[in-house]
């Protein structure tokens, strides 16, 4: 996502509409598809289409261009800086057929409870479906998959769609920015105390609080691709305390936690929610995978009410399910990274969402602020220009998973990004 420093904190989560996306190709106050059609010949369009003629999809005639889902890809990862990328109308996934694939088809969903082995971390079954996605791709390819999803032992339905797993670990990052704008000044006073007074007797934990100071202050001092190190943007960015994501229950607990999160749309809106189910594991004996009471990762579920999960959700008829949202997948996330820096007691060992290499997140960036799709125009008849919606993001996103090789693309755990010494966190958010 890409956060520019001058907007105040209302405006970091909002979509782009098509002017934004235009504007930066095209300064006028009226931009229209003639203005498309000079971009074009300036070299400055990019179609996800066989035929690189945009005459042809703006004629609408699909006798005149060819549409390929590998193509589309490869163009979408091939499109320059100073490129516009133009999608046709093929690819038009509107609200109401998203509501219809997400609560009604489960064709739309990459069911993950067939790669379920005894015992298997979530992170290897999710990634074994991928794999079968990508092994198999020339029948997945044209399927329009959005996410995927598993039953509980309960016999309810999850669901996770590509975007929340992604928006999770992006409201996360904002997150630790705003941590360390409100509350890392704090911090560093303790951890540089502890370090300093050498007639004190530290404890084990004392030690631990200092080595975290010490490497929150080598993250804030690194350079980012902008130009400047992370303090820079820390300082300048407009972010409240209330964009720290709480843990309103004071211990780990599996049946029951509370969490808050912020609002993504509403400055000074929370959302107070409670996981459920969450599979805290012992950190002494790591040969049992099970956890206290049968709970496993795929009997948690979350109560969270916010508008994305409640118009998405329970289309189903009376059987309830389980729809994961970004405030949800933060939140389990934020508990899971707390849980292994505090080095003792019980863990989270995995999750089922995907982290994203810097492939995946620059492509959907690049739907979000720097593409465009010719749509039909129901009142006019005539073709307009328009941005593309989270679900359409999100099923192009599972398209690139099924035509590339897993590992380009997403990891699902963070010690494989450690190894490599990149912090996918870098990427989730840009400053401009």
């Amino acid at each position: 996502m890409l956060l520019k420093l001058s907007n105040p904190r209302k405006e970091h989560f909002q979509h782009w509409t098509t002017r934004e996306i235009l504007l930066q190709y095209c300064d006028k106050s009226r931009i229209t598809i003639k203005d498309l059609e000079n971009l074009a010949s300036d070299g400055k369009v990019k179609l996800a289409t066989h035929e690189q003629e945009l005459e042809a999809v703006l004629s609408q005639d699909k006798k005149k261009y060819n549409v390929g889902n590998f193509e589309t890809i490869n163009r979408i990862n091939g499109a320059k800086s100073e490129e516009l990328v133009v999608l046709p109308s093929e690819y038009r996934f509107t609200a109401q057929d998203s509501r219809k694939a997400i609560a009604y088809k489960y064709s739309s969903l990459l069911p993950l409870n067939k790669f379920m082995g005894e015992n298997n971390p979530a992170s290897k079954v999710l990634e074994a479906g991928i794999r079968k996605l990508h092994s198999d791709r020339d029948n997945y390819v044209n399927r329009d998959i959005i996410g995927w999803s598993w039953f509980g032992q309960d016999k309810l339905l999850r669901v996770v769609p590509i975007m929340s797993s992604l928006k999770g670990l992006e409201l996360r990052a904002v997150q630790n920015l705003a941590w360390y704008k409100h509350e890392f000044t704090e911090f560093a006073k303790e951890g540089k105390m502890f370090r300093d007074d050498l007639t004190l007797s530290l404890s084990l934990e004392d030690e631990r609080k200092i080595k975290r100071w010490e490497r929150y202050v080598r993250h804030l001092e690194s350079p980012r691709r902008e130009g400047h190190n992370l303090q820079y943007y820390v300082n300048l960015i407009d972010l409240n305390h209330g964009d720290i994501i709480q843990q309103e229950t004071p211990f780990e607990r599996e049946r029951v936690m509370n969490f808050r999160t912020p609002s993504r749309s509403n400055t000074f809106a929370k959302y107070h929610f409670k996981m459920c189910n969450i599979p805290l594991e012992s950190n002494v004996d790591k040969t049992n995978n099970s956890s206290v009471g049968k709970i496993t990762v795929w009997d948690m579920y979350g109560k969270c009410y916010c508008l994305d999960k409640n118009y998405r959700s329970d289309r189903r008829g009376n059987a309830e399910e389980y729809y994961f949202c970004p405030h949800e997948v933060a939140s389990l996330m934020g508990l899971k990274a707390r849980l292994e820096e505090h080095g003792k007691g019980p863990r989270v060992n995995s999750l089922p969402f995907l982290i994203p290499t810097k492939s995946m997140i620059d492509f959907v960036d690049k739907l979000r602020y720097r593409t465009i799709m010719l749509d039909d125009d129901t009142e006019t008849g005539k073709v307009k220009m328009r941005a593309l919606n989270d679900t359409e993001i999100g099923m192009l996103a599972m398209k690139k998973l099924i035509a590339e090789p897993y590992e380009k693309n997403v990891i699902a755990e963070f010690d494989t990004f450690r190894k490599t010494k990149y912090d996918p966190l870098l990427d989730l958010v840009k400053f401009r």
